[in-house]
């Protein structure tokens, strides 16, 4: 055979196979199948991810709450002393929400701290956070003064100076039966 032979040979073949209509409606209907089961699973999952949140929050209501206590999780600390790094201060038992953390002492019962501002010179808390996670406000102090403590009897003193005010000796014993402070 020779190449003119070859090819006719190839054409006759070529021309007797029966193509038929490409089945298009079957094949749109199973995309469209294929479609809602795919859709079907992601409300499946979303639904089940909602439901397990809701079961968290149900058995769980303490494990993750924000607010006052700004309460983050209970965890147990790797390290034997308080710590703060990003954002979180780093307690025995829990984890607790400290944005700006500027200085930091321990007492007996938690620690004390106090974060800076963008406002300069305004007054900003002084916050007392128990063993518990528990955030109380104690005071206020508005320069960069050190705050200082006593770890065994849970005193704590820094001065508060302002520019109106002559500066001011304040001391706080955060206690969880008795909150006090004097001025002198």
């Amino acid at each position: 055979m020779n190449e003119t032979q070859t090819r006719e040979f190839l054409h006759r073949a070529r021309d007797g196979i029966a193509v038929g209509v490409p089945p298009v409606a079957e094949v749109m209907a199973a995309g469209a199948k294929q479609r809602r089961v795919r859709r079907a699973g992601w409300v499946g999952a979303g639904v089940a991810t909602a439901a397990l949140a809701v079961g968290v929050a149900v058995v769980a209501p303490g494990a993750f709450q924000r607010g006052d206590g700004r309460l983050l999780a209970h965890a147990a600390n790797p390290a034997n002393i308080p710590w703060w790094a990003d954002g979180v201060l780093h307690l025995a038992n829990v984890e607790v929400e400290a944005a700006n953390l500027d200085t930091m002492v321990q007492v007996r019962n938690g620690v004390v701290y106090w974060s800076t501002t963008e406002t300069g010179s305004a007054p900003t808390p002084v916050v007392h956070v128990d063993e518990e996670g528990t955030a109380t406000t104690i005071g206020d102090k508005s320069q960069d003064s050190p705050i200082a403590s006593d770890p065994t009897t849970g005193w704590v003193a820094w001065v508060n100076d302002t520019e109106t005010t002559p500066p001011i000796l304040m001391s706080m014993t955060p206690s969880p039966t008795k909150r006090s402070a004097t001025e002198s």
